[in-house]
Formats: C-alpha cells, structure tokens, sequence
C-alpha cells in the first residue's frame, strides 16, 4: 500500500518551463527538468509544482507543468524514481501504479489501455479513461487520454482531460500527444 501511495506522488511530476514557440500556431515546448522529454502546450503553462517524497527505495523527486483552457486540461510531469524502485516493480508494476493515480486523482474509469511506442524511450503506455463532472448535473463529464513513458529512471506523464468534445479542444489534446518527444 505504501508503494503505490509513493508512487501516485510521481504524477505531480515534472517540467522547467523553456517557452519557445513552436510553428506559426505559437505553441510552447514545454521541457522536462531533465531536458530530455518535452511536448507542446498552446501557451506557456499556468503551473508548475515540485513535490519531493521519501521512499523506502529512496527520494522521489516530481515536477508537473499544467495548463488549463477552456473545457481542456493538460499537464505533464516527470519523475526522477529510485533506482530500487525500478529494478524490482518494473515496467509493468510502474505503468500500473501510474494509471491507478491518474484514474484516482481524476475520479475515471479505464476505458483502454494498451503499450505503444515512444521514439528512444524504454517503455510506453496509452491510457483512455473517462471521468463524471460532479460539479454540473448536466455536464457529459470528461474524457481523458494520459501517456506514459519509462525511460531509465525516469518516468514521464503526459495527461490530457477535455470537458467539451469541441473540434478544437480534440485537436487541441491529439496535438499535445502528438507532440511528445524524448531525447535520445
């Protein structure tokens, strides 16, 4: 239990904001602290946290940038894991304690979920989940698309939840995912 309580910190995760505009649409890649996985944000984002937890593998260290617009929130966050942690939960105990945080922290319900893969990363995970919006009755709720990347000791989250099902907020968030690169 304590593993997985770990764990669900690594999601509030990740990023060092380097705005530079990406195309002519002047999207920002948003980098990791680490430098080696970025994706792109319409705007520099809104937030950054770091959290820091104590492990009995040893620290955790997460960074998340976020940013909110209308009907649509993104965020991507990195972890730096024990390497304790990932020689003995390995890929799959890691991606699973992962989709277990965002699915608890968005109140969702796994839709799918299925490996793919991300140029020079370890390991990568598709998750599709949908989530009810308790704040409006007659809301249809969110739909949720997070991915997951191991690469090394780090672990990689992109997560994207659209209230709206606009045209422009599912291009929105299939540009986000599309956008996720790793450096070798």
């Amino acid at each position: 239990m304590r593993t997985t309580t770990y764990l669900s910190v690594l999601f509030a995760c990740f990023c060092s904001i380097h705005p530079a505009p990406a195309a002519a649409e002047e999207w920002y890649r948003i980098e990791s602290a680490d430098g080696r996985a970025s994706v792109l944000f319409p705007n520099p984002a809104d937030d950054l946290t770091e959290l820091v937890s104590k492990t009995p593998a040893g620290s955790i260290v997460t960074r998340v940038a976020e940013h909110q617009g209308d009907g649509i929130l993104m965020s991507i966050s990195g972890s730096t894991l024990p390497r304790l942690a990932v020689m003995f939960a390995g890929p799959n105990i890691l991606f699973s304690n992962a989709k277990g945080s965002v699915l608890h922290e968005a109140f969702g319900r796994e839709i799918s979920s299925e490996s793919i893969e991300i140029e020079n990363a370890d390991a990568a995970m598709e998750l599709r989940y949908e989530a009810a919006d308790f704040e409006d009755e007659d809301h249809p709720g969110y739909t949720g698309l997070a991915v997951f990347v191991i690469d090394g000791k780090q672990l990689y989250v992109v997560n994207s939840m659209i209230s709206k099902r606009t045209a422009d907020n599912q291009a929105m968030q299939a540009k986000l995912l599309g956008s996720i690169a790793l450096e070798p």
